[in-house]
């Protein structure tokens, strides 16, 4: 069985980065010290952008919280107030 996740299976995340590979090698870099660059390079770009889905996921968790807060405030008011009534 193979593990799903939203951007798709495993292995179709395996022949993408598969490609990516092959796309670089055959993008004209022969030299070590230039390939190691631009791998460092995609390193740091890709940390950065895991960074900025970090952020963007934690304002969302952050916003469902208080979405949840508030609801369960609702609830707990409504209840207060049926036993009051009662």
């Amino acid at each position: 069985m193979q593990a799903e996740s939203g951007y798709g299976s495993e292995s179709s995340l395996r022949r993408h980065g598969s490609l990516l590979s092959l796309t670089s090698a055959a993008s004209g870099l022969s030299t070590a010290s230039a390939s190691s660059f631009k791998k460092g390079y995609s390193l740091r770009e890709k940390l950065a952008e895991m960074e900025t889905f970090r952020d963007i996921l934690c304002r969302q968790v952050d916003t469902l919280q208080k979405y949840f807060d508030n609801c369960a405030d609702i609830d707990s008011k409504d209840e207060l107030h049926r036993d009051k009534g009662e």
